[in-house]
């Protein structure tokens, strides 16, 4: 039997053995090095494949690609990767061929402008610039964005987080490194667009941004930019598409379960015969947004248009969103996030800022005090100059022009309707739910006070020919026609914050290859800002008019070119201009050869300021010593001296920058590379801190540029398919600047405090890993660990504005406190894979903890025993995201259908956490708001949502 048991496996064994020495005979390895045709750089993650049975491999970071295949004769070997030409080649493989080495292969780019754009943002190049940086391309960016805005698609970096704040379109905001949006430096094709007046980046702006980007690049800390700017936690390098080479198209029409519409027309000429290429991109996006009463009415355009000329080669692009949406600004508490929730409804989708109108012809109205309208296109000349062989010069000339509002309630009283529920315990509780505009509709109608002037009053005497002080002291009434004004004002309004804005600038690069090692850069930047802003009424909710208090104790008071009883259309409050001009030069200097790639770079800057306010400062046109003319008040007779006056016109104020930054990284043999990187930042102070209060007072002696210091190491690791990645850093912010909340003088007038001395260290560990175990698979994951954290305590003397002498000593105990706003932990994970040749799936795990909610040190640590009370931490949260696509041919055209499940857990958390502090009714103290006690307010994050996508590509 055991005989017979033998003979059976053994003949078993041969005739498997028969079988397979045949096929492994057949089996040939097609092995070769993609690189790019221009510029001979290696090009990681083309795809190799071989058309027919769609067997093929990745290439790796060298640009190498190996894989085998037991196909015989003639068979099409195709090569495509984003940006590029598909490249296609017939190869003959046979039984006597065990190795097919293709050697280089050289790929067309398709796009036109699009490395001389990276020289100008100075994009970061794998394995060469000493930073830590991570890259997401188109393809990447399109398969995650859904209904994310479009710097979530970041949250899978390192270091990164980016929430949708209070929920609507376009009110995204981006931490890295602990820093906010302020202190991350945002280019779009080299181009600063951080705000010049405060820093911050207002995303809707750049709603349509997602449809053209090709590239966005986070470069942490200091980063590769030869500029200087807003980069303290790092810099955000968006890439939009350069002009396509081939005639062409899409369209693609997107849904969402909550009711958003989105329509894209693509569209590319290819080079035509008069040797121009033009692409352009529109959409139209539309419908509900996932917050309550809110709503979007969007568009977008992108056009590039390209041409040589000789040696030079001309880009153009102009980007631009108009758009008008709803917002959620107000916070809830985890009380009132529990008692709406009680109710019946999705608390995490509540928005405190809406209400229903059945007033003034309307009936049930759904009302945001919360919507935002804008527009800012940006237009931009590119010249691409090759001097020489080994010179050229890149300049951008780019334009850019602002126009917009934001709606919000003034009132002096909040009321909501109210509604109950019975809880758990069987007691029936009552709770505020949505604004009862009706109310305050018949407040306003119905009110019948007498009106009269606010307080500080100080208008011009006709028949002195004089500015007289206190003409209409406080309560004095207002006439008209001899007769007291009695009733019609309205107490809550509806008001526009306009901002308006004017922005142009160049940037040109002058590059020098001295030889095949060194490479020398020079250039220089310069920017014009000009931000007007002013207040509108909008809607007077039942009322007759606004009343202008024109209130302000730097001021003059009754200003006669404002209405005093303001109508829709007015405005009122304030309306200033801030002008902020840059001028700065920078130098580079870059060594590369096998082993080692180093660099060194410096930026000088000079920013200058002025302010210009007709609202408060009418009384002269100029600030400075003038011939004030005033009625004597005990002879009556007019007096002319000599005084320091405010006017319309501030004073100018100027203040250096710069910043100095060297790296290097060393390559230790063909898989690894270790980096060094350094710097020092000195910025310039935005123009808020240098003129307080919202006023023409300069800060003078108190104004001083804020102070970085950064160095960071890292390690990379690439072969084949495996790419890792490990940095730490260390970056301490000195003399940190804020403006502190509103403070009371004694009068009882607002004002506001410029802070420095302040100093945050911000240091960690990031992690980012990647790697292609199959040509059909790709895993990867990213890490962050933090120890942001403020150093100091500090004291402001308050002093009043003329005079000098010292109103009030503001103590702040900030030593040892946590950095708030983002997470200080992050673990990620992420997979694609490619089921079919047509069908791919994917997934994003992200779970943060060590998130502390945001909380004002200026205020809320000002008291001694507050000294050392750490802010919230927040619970730790993770979420899931799902996608898939499935591309197919139909009616002679490409096409391709998308799904993508965000937040598919359905996991409810809090994103963006406030600090507060309440009374305790049992000690009357006091206390700080947690998630235990209910009082700790916040926004919560979407739940899960879905996103259908259908593209036809010709």
């Amino acid at each position: 039997m055991r005989q017979t048991l033998r003979l059976l496996l053994g003949s078993a064994l041969l005739i498997a053995c028969a079988g397979l020495c045949p096929t492994l005979s057949a089996q040939t390895q097609i092995k070769g090095t993609v690189i790019d045709a221009e510029t001979g750089d290696a090009l990681p993650g083309a795809s190799v494949f071989l058309q027919e049975s769609r067997m093929g491999a990745v290439s790796d970071y060298e640009g190498r690609f190996a894989f085998t295949s037991r196909e015989t004769g003639a068979v099409e070997l195709v090569i495509s990767m984003i940006g590029y030409e598909t490249h296609r080649q017939v190869c003959t493989l046979g039984a006597d061929v065990w190795v097919l080495d293709l050697g280089p292969i050289t790929m067309l780019s398709s796009t036109i402008g699009l490395s001389e754009a990276n020289v100008i943002a100075s994009v970061a190049i794998d394995r060469e610039t000493p930073v830590a940086v991570s890259t997401l391309d188109a393809k990447t960016i399109q398969e995650q964005l859904g209904d994310k805005e479009l710097v979530e698609t970041l949250n899978i970096t390192p270091g990164v987080y980016a929430t949708k704040s209070g929920g609507g379109f376009g009110d995204s905001r981006i931490n890295i490194r602990g820093f906010d949006q302020r202190n991350v430096a945002v280019l779009i094709n080299g181009i600063p667009v951080n705000d010049m007046e405060n820093g911050w980046v207002y995303w809707s702006n750049w709603a349509g941004l997602g449809d053209a980007v090709n590239t966005m690049q986070v470069q942490r800390g200091l980063g590769a930019s030869k500029l200087a700017i807003n980069s303290v936690g790092g810099t955000l390098n968006i890439i939009t598409k350069a002009t396509d080479t081939k005639k062409g198209g899409s369209l693609m029409q997107s849904v969402t379960d909550y009711g958003r519409y989105k329509t894209m027309l693509s569209l590319s000429s290819g080079v035509m015969e008069n040797g121009w290429a033009v692409s352009a991109v529109g959409s139209r996006t539309m419908g509900n947004a996932y917050v309550d009463a809110t709503f979007i009415d969007a568009w977008s355009y992108f056009l590039t248009a390209a041409k040589d000329f000789g040696a030079h080669r001309l880009v153009f692009t102009a980007i631009g969103a108009p758009q008008t949406h709803g917002q959620r600004r107000g916070q809830l508490t985890v009380d009132r996030f529990n008692d709406i929730q009680n109710l019946g409804y999705e608390a995490h989708r509540w928005n405190d800022d809406w209400g229903y109108l059945n007033r003034g012809g309307q009936e049930n109205e759904v009302l945001n005090a919360r919507v935002n309208g804008y527009h800012k296109p940006q237009f931009a000349l590119n010249d691409y100059w090759q001097l020489s062989e080994r010179t050229n010069l890149a300049t951008s000339f780019y334009i850019s022009t602002g126009k917009g509002y934001g709606s919000r309630y003034d009132g002096t009283s909040n009321p909501r309707v109210s509604d109950t529920y019975v809880d758990t315990a069987g007691v029936e509780r009552s709770v505020k739910t949505s604004l009862n505009w009706d109310y305050l509709w018949d407040s306003n109608a119905n009110n019948s006070q007498p009106v009269t002037y606010a307080a500080d009053q100080i208008a011009y005497d006709v028949d002195a020919q004089a500015w007289i002080d206190t003409l209409h002291e406080f309560g004095d009434p207002i006439l008209v026609g001899n007769d007291t004004i009695v009733g019609g004002r309205s107490r809550s309004v509806i008001e526009n914050a306009h901002n308006e804005h004017f922005w142009t600038g160049i940037l040109s690069t002058l590059r020098h290859e001295v030889n095949d090692r060194v490479r020398l850069m020079a250039g220089v930047d310069a920017r014009y800002y000009s931000g007007k802003h002013f207040t509108r009424v909008n809607n007077l909710l039942g009322g007759d008019f606004y009343l202008q208090s024109f209130s302000s104790s730097d001021g003059y008071g009754v200003n006669p070119d404002y209405a005093l009883m303001a109508q829709p259309g007015d405005k009122v409050d304030y309306d200033d201009i801030g002008r902020v001009q840059y001028a700065g030069g920078f130098a580079q200097a870059e060594y590369k050869d096998d082993r080692f790639s180093l660099f060194g770079a410096g930026t000088i800057s000079n920013t200058t300021y002025r302010r210009i306010d007709p609202y408060k400062y009418f009384r002269y046109d100029e600030t400075g010593v003038q011939e004030v003319t005033q009625v004597n008040e005990q002879t009556g007779e007019l007096e002319t001296t000599e005084e320091f006056v405010y006017g319309i016109k501030s004073q100018k104020a100027s203040s250096i920058g710069f910043n100095l930054k060297a790296g290097g990284s060393v390559r230790l043999g063909k898989t690894s590379h270790l980096y060094l990187n350094g710097g020092y930042y000195s910025r310039a102070p935005f123009i808020r801190y240098v003129f307080t209060n919202y006023s023409n007072v300069l800060s003078n002696d108190r104004l001083t540029n804020e102070k970085v210091a950064a160095i960071e190491a890292g390690y990379r690791f690439r072969w084949r398919g495996v790419s890792f990645d490990v940095n730490a850093y260390h970056t301490q912010w000195r003399d940190k600047s804020i403006m502190s909340s509103p403070l009371l003088r004694p009068d009882g007038t607002e004002y506001r405090a410029f802070i420095t001395g302040l100093i945050q260290t911000h240091e960690g560990v990031e992690i980012e890993w990647r790697t292609r175990p199959t040509s059909w698979a790709e895993i990867g994951g990213m890490a962050s660990f933090g120890n942001w954290r403020w150093d100091n305590d500090v004291n402001a003397e308050i002093t009043a504005e003329e005079g000098g002498q010292v109103l009030e000593t503001l103590y702040i105990y900030s030593a040892g406190l946590k950095v708030s706003d983002a997470p200080q932990s992050q673990v990620g994970f992420l997979s694609n894979f490619d089921v079919t040749k047509r069908f791919r799936i994917g997934a994003n795990y992200v779970y943060n903890w060590n998130l502390y909610a945001r909380f004002q040190v200026d205020t809320d640590r000002t008291n001694p025993d507050r000294a050392g009370l750490q802010p919230v931490m927040l619970p730790a949260f993770g979420y899931l995201d799902l996608r898939g696509s499935y591309r197919f041919e139909a009616a002679g055209m490409n096409w391709m259908a998308s799904l993508n499940v965000q937040n598919a857990l359905n996991n409810i958390y809090i994103s963006d956490g406030f600090e507060t502090f309440v009374t305790d009714p049992q000690t009357g103290e006091k206390i700080q708001g947690t998630v235990e006690n209910g009082k700790l307010e916040g926004y919560w994050a979407y739940g899960r949502t879905l996103s259908a996508m259908l593209k036809m590509m010709f």
